[in-house]
């Protein structure tokens, strides 16, 4: 996802760009009075011909509201962008109203370079908002464009207040949106060295938590493997002799009509009871050791509490 910075001065017309893009109202638009609108650092999400773009929105230079420096202003942008834990900025769009002279470009630059560094020139995009009849106007901010090799594009915002109100045609909304998105193409990425800083110190601190996390225990209850007799019972058939009478059947036994005893054998079925080994599990309370939270857990928590810090270096 890129990251867009915008800078530059109250009044330059970075709110309402921010509403112009986005469609809806995202942010107050400032007055007549110079009064910055933006009163901290934010992040928004908004979509660029269909891609996710967050732009991070800051109180306009030398703001009349707010009693914080430039200084503090970056000191809050690179703050709003570590709790984002975004490395780089795909660009930085410095506004710039025609209804002011060419110094104030030159101003802004000057400024944004001295709290970034020079380098920083590379990842800058020139946005001209509100109107001039001054073609000598226009050609001056375009010749120091030229000057310092930066790319710029005339952007048209939306507005509606005492003045009037005005909607940027569909068609040249397109149109203002495509020159910026290849003017975001043609610069270089600005690396944000204090954050990359940061980030490794919120991973360190988080791998010093994680190593000196108590160790907890906690009792739970196992089945535990054992043997058990079982009892079953079978059938089985058993023989008894059995003593019974009969007549002769044959000879002079036969003849005489006598009966004789005999013993045989008769089957019958009886019922035991027997016993088998069987394997089986029994119930057993022990104490185990708990499950350490994972890395993101204790990630979040160096994270936190580097933003903690930082927020009160900021307050100072």
């Amino acid at each position: 996802m890129e990251y867009i910075l915008t800078f530059g001065p109250t009044r330059a017309g970075k709110s309402s760009f921010l509403n112009t893009i986005s469609g809806k109202q995202l942010t107050l638009v400032g007055d007549e009075k110079g009064e910055a609108t933006t009163l901290d650092v934010t992040i928004y999400e908004v979509d660029i011909e269909y891609q996710p773009v967050r732009i991070v929105d800051v109180p306009g230079l030398e703001d009349t509201r707010l009693a914080v420096t430039n200084k503090q202003i970056r000191e809050r942008i690179e703050l709003a962008l570590l709790d984002s834990l975004c490395e780089n900025l795909d660009a930085v769009l410095i506004f710039v109203s025609l209804a002011t002279d060419y110094f104030t470009l030159r101003t802004s630059i000057v400024q944004l370079q001295k709290e970034f560094g020079e380098d920083v020139l590379k990842s800058v995009i020139a946005v001209f908002t509100k109107e001039s009849n001054s073609t000598k106007k226009k050609q001056n901010y375009e010749n120091v464009c030229h000057e310092l090799n930066i790319p710029f594009i005339y952007w048209r915002n939306n507005y509606d207040n005492d003045e009037g109100s005005y909607q940027v045609p569909k068609g040249n909304l397109d149109k203002q949106i495509s020159d910026l998105v290849a003017a975001i193409k043609e610069v270089k990425q600005y690396p944000l060295e204090r954050v990359k800083r940061n980030k490794d110190l919120i991973k360190e601190r988080a791998r010093e938590m994680q190593a000196s996390y108590p160790i907890e225990y906690e009792t739970q209850t196992i089945d535990v493997p054992s043997k058990a007799v079982e009892e079953y019972k079978v059938a089985v058939t058993k023989e008894r002799p059995q003593v019974k009478r009969e007549w002769v059947q044959h000879g002079i036994g036969w003849v005489l009509g006598q009966r004789r005893t005999v013993v045989v054998s008769e089957k019958y079925q009886e019922e035991e009871t027997r016993y088998r080994d069987v394997n089986t599990t029994v119930q057993q309370q022990v104490q185990v050791e708990k499950a350490k939270p994972d890395f993101k857990f204790f990630l979040e928590m160096a994270k936190k509490e580097k933003v903690e810090q930082l927020k009160s270096l900021i307050r100072t």
